[in-house]
């Protein structure tokens, strides 16, 4: 497993210095920042999602799942467009080596379409699963922990929305089952 040191997170730019919760000296890998009781789960998935922190495979395997755990929001709404499912499954073909980069692309321009048709609707839950899915496909690693976070504000925008409040909850376990799946992930590996 790939192993940085908080010079490492650092060189990243994040919005606070990691010393608030690791040591100088630290030097780890992903599952120890994952595993750290004190990290808000955003900043551990914001840290690890990067081609420095897990392998390409696994980041974008997480990408897939972080928009499929919203997909039906979007399908609520559009019940007869299967693009952005189509998209997930052609991603993981990409990964499996079944499919060309350039037979990615044309899968990536049909879900950006998607996208056209969800930013017309009011839900912002909807748009937002259109952009992680969007995210989660795209070949570039950088890309995948947007994915993570269109996730999770679709989850948060989808419950606003439904007018029932809770946002807060929506979003603490949004990221509580993208931890999960990043811990499955590298369990499996």
């Amino acid at each position: 497993m790939k192993t940085f040191t908080i010079k490492d997170i650092r060189s990243w730019k994040p919005c606070y210095d990691p010393n608030k919760y690791l040591p100088e000296d630290f030097k780890g890998n992903a599952l120890d920042i994952l595993n750290h009781k004190e990290i808000p789960i955003a900043d551990k998935i914001w840290v690890v999602c990067r081609k420095e922190g897990l392998s390409h495979k696994i980041l974008h395997e997480f990408g897939c799942r972080c928009a499929e755990l919203v997909l039906d929001n979007f399908e609520k709404e559009f019940p007869n467009d299967d693009r952005l499912r189509l998209a997930i499954e052609y991603k993981r073909k990409w990964l499996r080596g079944e499919i060309t980069e350039d037979e990615l692309y044309v899968i990536v321009f049909a879900a950006k379409k998607s996208i056209e048709s969800a930013w017309n609707s009011a839900n912002f839950g909807v748009r937002f699963v259109a952009e992680s899915a969007c995210q989660c496909i795209n070949k570039y690693d950088h890309n995948i922990r947007l994915a993570a976070r269109f996730a999770v504000e679709s989850a948060v925008e989808s419950v606003r929305f439904t007018g029932y409040g809770g946002g807060f909850n929506a979003r603490n376990d949004m990221e509580k089952q993208q931890l999960q799946i990043l811990l499955t992930l590298i369990g499996e590996k």
